[in-house]
């Protein structure tokens, strides 16, 4: 192996320095002194050995299943769902951050029989599923019969279908159900709202209760013509759990499991399925920068409060309960809540010396522009990533939709 491996990179060994006799790099070498660090992406957790599941009937064969029977999940944008669903793709051996179409095909690889949760459900189906265009996976759109019915080409007349509202295409709240039962986690529609704001705006708006009415008027004005408007980010929870939207009418998923129990309450939830090895835990980081602490205004509490009147009403949360914007003061230590981890606290953007017209697209100052040039699994990802953080955009960086964002 090291032969064959060394002749094939025989030219790097040259040109870069590296010695042909020296020991492979296959574990860390001793040292009598502490390693510099390394800059490098949080490592992920240790595989853990797959239980024995089961036989299953050949009918519930694609589900995530044993013991005969299958668990769905529908996915509510900024209520844990990317945490959730991340979670089964890791008990199933994929340890890696689940972020584009391309990481489902390896998913499957691995593992040929379990549903997965979210974007690598690939038993979803909805009326309408086509490319979104603007990144590489498929949405769901609005059939021809809603009003209002939105404008051709703003993108605001479909969602990722993994984030669709089930109420919104009975085809797709079939999907979920088929020879499954599902759940479904909520939270409190105001923390939910906050939390969006924060991961998606903030850096536009700046952090102040005044921004953050503007904010709300602008989206509460925008909502009533496009209910889907940002990838479905702002639809209210009752339209992903109850037909039509509708509280008084049954249920699409069996389980409504609240964030704000999901620790408590999920391995519960998972056991009579066969599912105990999908444990909960910190998963991707799309939550937002926790810097900012605002108090919001009378205004956009009421206008919140009001969009979201059933989501209140439905599942049980208080209106007149203090906004979830912060934790709240306790004399006890407060139950584990499963959330995405803080997303680092946003940097003041240093301010960039003149620079000439010529270099306005580079990465520049001083009026000298700096690229990259990506060698794969050579910390290319890493280094990327930290250009785009450093002037404000702090997620993960997956697919091309993310470089539209920044």
């Amino acid at each position: 192996t090291i032969r064959l491996v060394k002749e094939y990179y025989e030219a790097d060994y040259k040109a870069f320095g590296y010695s042909k006799d020296s020991e492979p790099l296959t574990r860390p070498a001793a040292s009598s002194s502490p390693a510099p660090p390394v800059v490098a992406r949080p490592a992920a957790a240790p595989a853990r050995a797959p239980a024995a599941a089961p036989a299953a009937p050949a009918a519930l064969a694609e589900g995530s299943r044993t013991q005969g029977r299958c668990l769905s999940f529908v996915h509510v944008p900024k209520a844990a769902g990317s945490n959730v669903e991340t979670r089964i793709a890791d008990a199933f051996g994929y340890h890696q951050v689940v972020e584009n179409p391309g990481d489902c095909i390896s998913m499957r690889k691995i593992e040929k029989n379990v549903r997965f949760w979210g974007m690598c459900d690939d038993r979803l189906k909805c009326e309408t599923k086509k490319g979104c265009g603007w990144s590489g996976a498929d949405c769901c759109y609005l059939n021809k019969s809603f009003v209002p019915q939105p404008e051709g080409n703003t993108g605001d007349d479909r969602c990722s279908f993994w984030h669709f509202p089930p109420a919104m295409d009975p085809t797709m709240a079939a999907a979920y159900n088929d020879n499954c039962e599902c759940f479904v986690v909520v939270r409190e529609p105001f923390s939910r709202f906050m939390s969006h704001w924060k991961w998606r705006h903030l850096e536009k708006t700046g952090c102040s209760a005044e921004a953050l009415e503007k904010f709300t008027k602008d989206k509460m004005d925008k909502l009533k013509k496009y209910p889907l408007h940002e990838d479905c980010h702002f639809v209210p929870q009752v339209q992903y759990a109850f037909q039509n939207g509708d509280p008084s009418a049954p249920r699409i998923c069996k389980h409504i499991v609240k964030l704000e129990k999901l620790n408590e309450d999920f391995p519960a939830l998972v056991k009579p399925y066969g599912l105990e090895k999908v444990q909960l835990g910190k998963g991707k980081s799309r939550s937002s920068p926790t810097s900012c602490k605002v108090e919001p205004t009378a205004e956009t509490i009421r206008l919140v409060k009001e969009y979201y009147e059933a989501d209140y009403k439905a599942f049980g949360y208080s209106k007149d309960s203090e906004p979830l914007t912060r934790p709240a003061a306790s004399s006890s230590p407060a139950p584990p809540v499963v959330a995405r981890p803080a997303a680092a606290p946003a940097r003041a953007p240093a301010a960039a010396p003149a620079a000439p017209a010529a270099l306005a697209e580079g990465s520049r100052t001083q009026g000298r522009c700096l690229s990259f040039v990506h060698v794969p699994k050579a910390a290319g990802s890493n280094v990327e990533t930290r250009i785009a953080d450093a002037f404000g955009y702090h997620q993960v960086v997956e697919n091309p939709g993310d470089c539209i964002s920044m």
